[in-house]
């Protein structure tokens, strides 16, 4: 088992108080004492893989390791791509939010050093005239308000300790033009501290969590919702057209633009839904 396995175990039987850790990352502290311990070493022996597992010493022969490693299930999640978890994020923000997303490529920006943080990696638009009849459409517009909410993705295809922060200056950077910005990731830590530090930096910044599960949209999750801006950010909506002049997302506003004033949305401004089934 891995120290995280190990500590997961742990907490299940009730032995986590036991540990006499404080920190963050107690599963790190575990596996500190097991590597240093000498009463430990009586017991298991270390397999030298990644990640590391601890094996009991009658596993520890290398024929035994080597079957012990062909038998560890393989964690899908681990080993998805990033660009993977798009067409899943995309299909459960058009089925269950009624929002039309878009990839955003970074790479069609022009290089910039202020630029780094601020692409999303998807860019979403929900249109009220879908749900709205006419008339209330047509107030709604004459009030000087557009029957638009924009959303704004930062993905990842994992999310636990040991970038946590990162990711959420991240999501944080590059969703202050939209109306709702979200961190999207398919494997979350399942750990008490990990999901506290997670809801603790969401209620801070305002960004929502999702959980992508991959093998299916349908199941996709908003384990924290994101704070709602009722004004969005024109300046980093300008650089992201007019200075970074990245094509996907001024292909978007363009897209959006084009829905509101003709008051029909146009599914080749977005993304292709694909049909997991």
């Amino acid at each position: 088992m891995t120290t995280q396995e190990i500590w997961g175990y742990w907490v299940q039987k009730g032995f986590d108080k036991e540990l006499n850790s404080s920190g963050k990352t107690p599963w790190a502290s575990l596996g500190a004492q097991l590597y240093t311990s000498e009463k430990s070493k009586k017991y298991f022996d270390v397999v030298e893989a990644r990640p590391k597992y601890f094996v009991l010493k009658k596993y520890s022969n290398e024929a035994a390791t080597e079957q012990l490693l062909e038998e560890q299930p393989v964690d899908e999640k681990e080993h998805l791509l990033e660009k993977e978890l798009h067409p899943v994020l995309v299909s459960y923000l058009k089925n269950f939010w009624s929002v039309n997303a878009k990839t955003v490529n970074h790479l069609k920006s022009t290089r910039s050093k202020t630029g780094e943080w601020m692409h999303p990696d998807i860019v979403g638009a929900h249109f009220a005239f879908e749900e709205f009849d006419k008339e209330v459409v047509d107030l709604y517009t004459n009030t000087a308000k557009a029957c638009v909410k924009f959303y704004s993705f930062e993905l990842k295809r994992k999310l636990d300790f040991s970038n946590i922060r990162e990711s959420f200056f991240q999501a944080v950077s590059n969703s202050s033009w939209a109306n709702e910005g979200y961190l999207a990731a398919s494997n979350i830590l399942d750990a008490v501290e990990f999901k506290a530090e997670l809801k603790r930096l969401s209620s801070l910044h305002g960004i929502g969590i999702i959980e992508i599960d991959p093998q299916n949209p349908n199941n996709c999750s908003v384990l924290y919702p994101a704070q709602v801006k009722e004004d969005l950010d024109w300046l980093t909506i300008n650089k992201l057209t007019a200075e970074l002049k990245n094509k996907d997302f001024k292909d978007f506003i363009i897209g959006v633009q084009d829905c509101i004033e003709r008051k029909k949305v146009f599914n080749s401004c977005f993304d292709k839904i694909i049909d997991f089934e």
